[in-house]
């Protein structure tokens, strides 16, 4: 798979992503669904942060690191809320952060093929699985904008 072909599949990522947030305020961005679930900041940081994980596992410097982002990792039950980042900072964060991993991305392009991690996968199908990952939880934030009664942005 060509880094072209990945960076426009995070591209559409992106549209999801920026569509789902665009008419939220901070507080419904906390608001989580009922009876349980993570909300649109935490799952909206969590994308973030797993692309600069990505871009680290690329050999790269990522762009977003730190304790600041940690309530925003995997496991995470709920967003502690004293923690969680205002979404106008990371809805700005989000465009900066498309970029900086594409960039990275195309610059792997000549070692797809070499093996990354201990799951025997390759660069290109390992950035595949973050693509998928991604499209998961932006998928994810279309959900929850309906369960805290916020209309589908696509008809």
């Amino acid at each position: 798979m060509s880094a072209t072909l990945l960076c426009k599949q995070f591209d559409f990522n992106q549209l999801l992503i920026t569509r789902g947030i665009a008419d939220l305020s901070n507080s419904d961005s906390l608001r989580g669904p009922q009876p349980a679930g993570n909300c649109i900041n935490w799952v909206l940081g969590h994308i973030l942060l797993t692309r600069s994980q990505l871009e680290l596992m690329l050999g790269a410097q990522p762009l977003l690191s730190g304790p600041r982002w940690e309530c925003y990792e995997s496991g995470q039950d709920d967003l502690d809320r004293q923690c969680a980042i205002g979404l106008e900072e990371l809805e700005q964060v989000t465009a900066e952060s498309l970029s900086h991993m594409q960039d990275v991305i195309r610059a792997s392009e000549p070692r797809m093929g070499e093996a990354i991690g201990t799951r025997g996968r390759n660069i290109a199908e390992t950035i595949g699985t973050f693509v998928s990952h991604e499209a998961y939880h932006a998928g994810q934030i279309h959900l929850i904008r309906r369960t805290i009664g916020k209309a589908g942005v696509f008809k």
